[in-house]
């Protein structure tokens, strides 16, 4: 299978619908809104409520979902075995952290070589799965999370080269990044890195002086032509409103 997007892009989804519109995503025509499964881990008391979520999602169109092996200590790996076919779906997942269930944070840093190979490794189990369709590489280096330090102040350049190796072996489809700041990026990008998955949230990107605004890292957009005229609705972000957006200059 090709690393980089091609027209040819294999279609995943049953029937075609999408939602958001189609993507391409690792040589494959997926969903542009995908499924974060992080939060499956609450329902560790109840799989059932869990699976059904999933499969629900499916129903709705969605097929390519994000997970990872530390998403409550292999919990959330296991559900998605038990409830999708992980043939007919796009599975992603994350690596360079380990569940850390008596830590503060649940969380501890595993950037090393060896322990992004041992993470796959744990994928691969978990999921049930001869290859992870993609993994992202999560570093360090930017909020939000944890800050690697000591032996896991590890260079990019070395967490790429397993990974490449462990994608020649075929254990992994393509490679993305998670938590990248641009520099890393640009260094990367010869590694046939097929996305970015970063934080955007008003606790991400505060606005000085303004809590719990978030600050836009793209400009927006002006108002479509058929929405002119039209009250701007008011957005909650973290408990605050946000005022109507100001209407373009000598427009009504």
């Amino acid at each position: 299978m090709s690393h980089r997007d091609t027209p040819e892009s294999r279609d995943t989804s049953a029937d075609g619908r999408r939602p958001g519109g189609p993507a391409a995503l690792a040589g494959r025509t997926v969903s542009r809104i995908g499924y974060g499964a992080m939060q499956l881990a609450r329902h560790a008391d109840d799989p059932g409520q869990a699976i059904g979520l999933l499969r629900r999602a499916v129903e709705l169109g969605i097929d390519h979902f994000d997970t990872a092996q530390f998403y409550g200590n292999g919990l959330v790996n296991d559900l998605i075995r038990q409830a999708l076919r992980t043939e007919d779906v796009l599975v992603s997942s994350k690596i360079a952290a380990d569940a850390d269930p008596g830590g503060p944070v649940h969380l501890r840093l595993a950037q090393r070589p060896a322990e992004l190979r041992a993470s796959v490794e744990d994928n691969l189990k978990s999921l049930g799965v001869e290859q992870v369709a993609v993994v992202n590489l999560r570093r360090p280096d930017d909020r939000p999370g944890l800050r690697g330090e000591g032996d896991q102040a590890v260079g990019l350049d070395d967490q790429l080269a397993v990974l490449t190796a462990m994608r020649a072996e075929g254990k992994i489809g393509a490679i993305g990044l998670s938590n990248i700041t641009l520099d890393g990026l640009r260094r990367a990008i010869s590694a046939s890195i097929v996305c970015v998955q970063n934080a955007y949230s008003p606790r991400t990107y505060p606005v000085p002086g303004r809590p719990g605004l978030a600050a836009a890292p793209r400009p927006q957009r002006a108002p479509h032509p058929r929405h002119r005229g039209r009250r701007a609705p008011r957005v909650q972000c973290r408990g605050r409103p946000h005022p109507p957006r100001r209407r373009c200059a000598g427009r009504p």
